[in-house]
């Protein structure tokens, strides 16, 4: 009978183990945000978003937004490079876990 009880014991503890009952202490946050011409005020398509230091990077969609959904939170300098504009590097703020940022890129000059 033990034999069994620590058998079913071992069984409810990996399964709680594998379907995420022990969590880690990592919160998540959403990064997202448009980006438009400075201005014209239209949204730019294809526009490069980098979390810098990292290899994590987001384009702009037809509407010029862009998302990450899940990094880690904390504090990011975002890059934003885009052919033709000037490079635009914003700081993230975790306040609230889920921050959306309006950013708007200047042409550059010939």
């Amino acid at each position: 009978m033990k034999k069994l009880l620590l058998f079913v014991t071992c069984l409810l503890t990996l399964n709680s183990v594998f379907a995420g009952g022990i969590t880690n202490d990592v919160v998540m946050m959403q990064i997202s945000g448009k980006v438009t011409d400075s201005y014209s005020e239209e949204e730019l398509t294809g526009v490069e978003v980098r979390i810098k230091g990292t290899n994590i990077v987001a384009y702009t969609d037809f509407d010029g937004h862009f998302s990450f959904d899940a990094v880690p939170s904390g504090n990011y300098t975002l890059e934003f490079h885009f052919i033709t504009y000037t490079r635009e590097e914003i700081i993230s703020d975790d306040a609230d876990h889920q921050l959306y940022l309006d950013v708007a890129l200047t042409p550059s000059r010939p």
